[in-house]
């Protein structure tokens, strides 16, 4: 895959954001700066395995967020490359998620469950955008393999493993009639308290 076909997936993507999370109105992360869904090759974040961060882009006196990978995020699959745009989407999207949930300063979503809640809102970005569920949860099972969950833990990145199981659970609930936002505050709940040694 290509940037130019990365940034029209990172596009509509978050089209179904703003339609599904924002009433079709503006979506903006890092200060409230507009999401635009570019994806911008950065191989200053290194090319040892495949990565994907938020970044900002400056273009007519205008600050964007976009997607930044590396080369070797663009060699993988394309439902791995869709997962990898879409939890970065996911971080931006994440923290309106977590208000809705009645998350907040006193009660705050952190650690490990801001990468969960990531990898959650990607699986139910990547359903609404046409890929099955056995699909999304099969890059998940596969996500260690291809590099885009570590085997161990990572800072707050919990390991592969997990972060599968989560997803298909989701995935388990969705299919079983339960709404995004039930199935995720179910998950995000049943996480309380989860780090590293658990």
């Amino acid at each position: 895959m290509d940037i130019a076909q990365a940034t029209v997936i990172g596009g509509n993507l978050v089209a179904i954001i703003k339609r599904d999370f924002y009433n079709g109105g503006a979506f903006t992360a890092i200060g409230g700066l507009p999401v635009t869904g570019a994806v911008r090759l950065d191989n200053g974040i290194g090319n040892a395995v495949p990565n994907s961060t938020l970044g900002t882009h400056e273009h007519n006196s205008v600050t964007d967020v976009v997607i930044d990978v590396n080369s070797r995020l663009l060699q993988l699959g394309d439902n791995a490359i869709k997962f990898a745009l879409a939890h970065e989407l996911g971080h931006a999207f994440s923290e309106k998620l977590a208000a809705d949930l009645g998350y907040d300063h006193k009660r705050p979503l952190d650690g490990p469950r801001t990468e969960i809640i990531a990898d959650l809102g990607a699986a139910y970005l990547l359903k609404q955008a046409g890929v099955s569920w056995d699909d999304i949860c099969n890059v998940a099972n596969n996500g260690v393999a291809t590099g885009i969950f570590n085997a161990g833990w990572s800072g707050d990145h919990p390991p592969g493993a997990k972060r599968a199981e989560c997803v298909k659970s989701l995935a388990e609930l969705m299919k079983a009639g339960h709404s995004f936002k039930d199935a995720l505050k179910g998950l995000l709940l049943s996480l309380e308290g989860y780090g590293q040694g658990h």
